[in-house]
């Protein structure tokens, strides 16, 4: 489909942000591992609970594959054909859209034609759509909007695309032209928030005007790139940032909350669990981030966990994380939150 550039609008200055220190604990856990198959070369990166219960992996190879409680695995491989021709759709990033489908970002035949959204259904039936003017969405956030559209962070714009396929641009004011990395969740004010992760700017979008403002995370006193964000309990937004987390007001006020970790071990991911708890990943452990009591819980997976790349709360509360090679560990009994 045909994208449509929409106006972009202005930038937005802010008050000074507050940072803390966060309590930092590490509780042990009951942990249930599902190994991939033997054999499985897969490079898994995108974890998502599916519309009909079941947990959805995204395999780079090219594959969509399901996973229910006793680590059954179905996989759906991803191919589409146009003009005669059969192509290979190489999915990444995955989320859940008002029509419960699975909208993926992701790369046709090779890691170096990346401009493309596929939406993909639980049987695996495929629909590839080109983003027009894009150098590349593959690593960008994706999250489904309050408009029943699915909106995704692009390298020059923050995009929507309809259950249609039709992609709508609506470009950074900065000026960015190679965001990647970044993401994008719905806020409690019924807007689109994301991140700029080389500007250092989190912005938001209004599905009704179109309008973005963009607010700057220096000005306000953090210096970090902002990957992976999540709606809070609170009606704050937050992202993983360096060394922590920020939590960003509907006004565009941040809050800094600084962990002990190393550049190396920052926070990688942050999601949206049950009851409002916020889930993160970093390169080898998960935490579950309370903001309200300044506390971050710590889980290590066994040893020989690989990087972890995001998590998704099943229908049972229980969370489940996603290594690189396929391996899906899941925290099957949190503890209660330490005060």
């Amino acid at each position: 489909m045909i994208a449509q550039d929409a106006a972009a609008a202005s930038f937005a200055a802010s008050p000074p942000a507050h940072s803390v220190r966060l309590h930092v604990v590490r509780q042990a856990v009951t942990w249930r591992i599902f190994p991939p198959p033997p054999g499985d070369d897969g490079i898994y990166v995108g974890i998502v609970t599916g519309p009909d219960g079941a947990i959805w992996l995204t395999d780079y190879r090219g594959r969509l594959v399901r996973i229910d409680a006793q680590g059954s695995r179905t996989t759906f491989p991803l191919r589409f054909t146009a003009a005669g021709v059969t192509h290979a759709f190489l999915p990444a990033y995955i989320a859940v859209g008002a029509d419960a489908k699975f909208y993926l970002t992701g790369c046709v035949d090779a890691s170096t034609n990346c401009a493309f959204i596929g939406i993909a259904d639980t049987s695996g039936r495929l629909g590839v759509y080109p983003i027009p003017r894009s150098t590349g969405a593959r690593f960008s956030g994706i999250a489904p909007g309050p408009d029943g559209n699915v909106w995704f962070t692009d390298s020059a714009s923050v995009d929507k695309i309809s259950p249609s396929g039709v992609v709508t641009a609506y470009r950074y004011p900065s000026g960015e032209m190679t965001n990647q990395l970044s993401g994008i969740a719905a806020g409690s004010d019924g807007k689109m928030w994301f991140a700029e992760i080389d500007k250092l700017l989190v912005g938001n979008v209004d599905p009704k005007t179109g309008k973005v403002v963009e607010y700057s995370t220096v000005s306000q006193n953090i210096d970090c790139g902002l990957s992976g964000m999540a709606e809070g309990s609170d009606g704050n937004v937050y992202a993983a940032c360096g060394q922590g987390f920020v939590r960003v007001s509907p006004a565009g006020s941040m809050y800094y909350y600084e962990s002990f970790f190393t550049l190396s071990d920052g926070a990688q991911e942050i999601a949206g669990g049950a009851k409002g708890t916020l889930w993160c990943q970093f390169l080898s452990e998960i935490g579950r981030f309370d903001p309200g009591q300044n506390l971050l819980i710590m889980y290590t997976p066994p040893a020989g966990a690989l990087t972890l790349y995001g998590s998704a709360t099943a229908p049972d509360s229980t969370q489940w994380t996603l290594a690189e090679d396929g391996t899906v560990y899941i925290l099957s009994a949190p503890a209660a939150a330490v005060r």
